[in-house]
């Protein structure tokens, strides 16, 4: 081996480390800038609005009714409504239902000028469902009045209204239970029906539903 050889072979071993000593270095900075970006998103918080009690949809609410929390939400803080991205004083329809204590959903609130929902109160012939409750979705089903104490057969008047209210039960006269009367969210084109079967005196039951019908 002459001169030029042992000189590269004196080299070779300085040259390797020095690549390692780099990559090493590197590997290092890149696991220091990783857990740094880690910890500064789970410090990272989002104030958002939060439902202080259950909101049924057709309802109307104002963002300063509803309480805030921050949360640290991460990559899904783009799905709730963050109190400083929120714009609008006024008031908002609630477009589905936000139970109490949930955080708000980005879409839950509307336009109220825009909204095609409105509410009307029916008093059920046969007792509520026991887990009825505001925000339940319910298929109003009604029974036309042939003559006094005699109905037809039911039908389907409005399928997936949601209870927006139940006025409370103070015991019927003499002792008799009375079914309450419940306030329903429902389409704006079912009003003129349901009235229609209010004044005549139609049957009126309440059946649970799955959610996603008028609300």
């Amino acid at each position: 081996m002459d001169g030029s050889d042992a000189s590269v072979a004196r080299r070779s071993p300085r040259r390797t480390a020095d690549v390692r000593l780099v990559v090493g270095v590197v590997l290092v900075l890149a696991s220091v800038v990783g857990t740094w970006l880690l910890v500064d998103s789970l410090d990272r918080t989002s104030r958002v609005y939060v439902a202080p009690q259950t909101l049924a949809p057709g309802s109307t609410v104002r963002l300063d009714e509803l309480a805030t929390a921050d949360v640290g939400l991460g990559a899904s803080e783009d799905r709730y409504l963050r109190a400083d991205d929120a714009a609008g004083a006024g008031e908002h329809v609630v477009l589905r239902t936000v139970a109490a204590g949930e955080l708000v959903p980005a879409g839950a609130l509307g336009d109220l000028a825009a909204e095609t929902l409105t509410t009307v109160v029916v008093t059920p012939a046969a007792a509520l469902p026991a887990a009825l409750g505001v925000g339940s979705p319910v298929d109003l089903w009604s029974a036309e009045a042939v003559e006094r104490g005699v109905w037809g057969p039911p039908t389907v008047l409005v399928a997936g209204a949601v209870v927006r209210g139940i006025a409370s039960d103070d015991g019927g006269v003499g002792g008799l239970d009375r079914v309450p009367s419940v306030e329903l969210s429902i389409p704006r084109d079912a009003v003129p029906a349901v009235l229609a079967a209010i004044a005549a005196g139609d049957a009126m039951h309440l059946v649970g539903a799955r959610a996603g019908g008028a609300g």
